[in-house]
């Protein structure tokens, strides 16, 4: 369940994919929050997602609610609040081990990262900070980089200033709705080539990378690492649009296709259709056979891989459905 909390943001990041949706929303009382709640199974993992859920006058009370079941909880948040060391330590004793903190760094140093979330000065060192904070308190952070133009020559660094702040966790993101920015969308054989480099570091480093956002076809070496927006909305969105290329594509069926902006700034030509599916993930398939599987955070499963796949030249039916994220195989 994705809870969406606060009408407003202390970070002004120019290709969030909210913003217009932040400012037409008002602030919700926490009753009308509390009965969304209600309507979760007690088991149900909830996500508090924003805007900046920390700045919401009613955020203590949320997650009080949210956690008070015993259920999971994930929070999408800047973290800058708790570069407060005593917001952060109310924070754990809340959280009580149940809590997983997703944040994002935009660049290696406060003039990348301050210019591209559009805050003239400190977002940086309260990001870092926060993320120190509750490293030292025991939470699981995973860091988010958003690939733009002005970072993917800093990916690296990036990731490795996240790491060494306290992340347990990598995601790089590719991006959407880049109508309104679209000189800053990077150039996909570029990222394609960065991320064949640096991905490989950061496993080898024992730092779990998921990737998101991002055509197959740029990530054909890293698919296992793919997983789906956490808005199922984001990837049948009309943002992307099948190419020429995409016909001949293995994964046809699955894969929304590119990304609409990318393809207007930066022309076809990085479209690659995948001939064929790689042999381990379909050992990974076949090892799930006759299983139940959920699809769980720190394990990502290929469901952009499977969802819809013809999946009978692997002696294999799979089923499914959107409203329940579960998939079955039988062999």
């Amino acid at each position: 369940m994705i809870i969406r909390l606060t009408a407003s943001c202390n970070n002004k990041c120019f290709f969030c994919i909210v913003d217009d949706e932040i400012a037409q929303r008002a602030f919700r009382p926490l009753e009308e929050i509390a009965a969304e709640l209600d309507q979760a199974a007690p088991d149900e993992e909830v996500d508090i997602f924003g805007g900046e859920p920390t700045i919401d006058p009613v955020f203590w009370e949320v997650l009080r609610e949210a956690l008070k079941t015993g259920r999971r909880v994930s929070l999408a948040s800047n973290v800058r609040l708790f570069s407060h060391r005593p917001s952060a330590e109310r924070l754990a004793a809340m959280a009580d081990g149940r809590l997983e903190v997703r944040t994002s760094l935009m660049g290696h140093n406060a003039d990348l990262h301050d210019k591209l979330n559009g805050v003239r000065e400190g977002a940086f060192r309260q990001t870092l900070q926060g993320i120190r904070h509750l490293s030292e308190l025991g939470f699981d952070i995973q860091t988010n980089i958003v690939i733009l133009a002005e970072n993917v020559e800093h990916l690296l660094a990036t990731g490795v200033t996240a790491v060494e702040a306290g992340s347990s966790r990598l995601k790089f993101s590719g991006t959407v709705r880049t109508g309104k920015f679209i000189d800053s969308i990077a150039d996909p054989a570029l990222v394609r080539e960065r991320l064949r480099a640096i991905v490989p570091l950061f496993r080898a480093l024992g730092v779990p990378v998921t990737l998101e956002k991002l055509a197959p076809c740029l990530i054909p070496d890293f698919l296992d690492l793919l997983i789906r927006d956490s808005d199922p909305a984001v990837d049948t969105h009309p943002w992307y649009e099948k190419t020429r290329a995409c016909r001949g594509c293995r994964l046809a069926d699955a894969c929304p296709g590119a990304e609409r902006g990318a393809l207007i700034r930066h022309g076809q030509d990085w479209v690659r259709p995948l001939a064929e599916i790689p042999a381990e993930l379909i050992d990974e398939v076949r090892v799930a056979a006759l299983e139940r599987y959920q699809p769980r955070r720190d394990k990502p499963f290929l469901r952009v891989l499977f969802d819809h796949q013809d999946l009978s030249s692997l002696g294999l039916i799979a089923s499914f459905s959107r409203q329940h994220p579960q998939l079955y195989l039988i062999a």
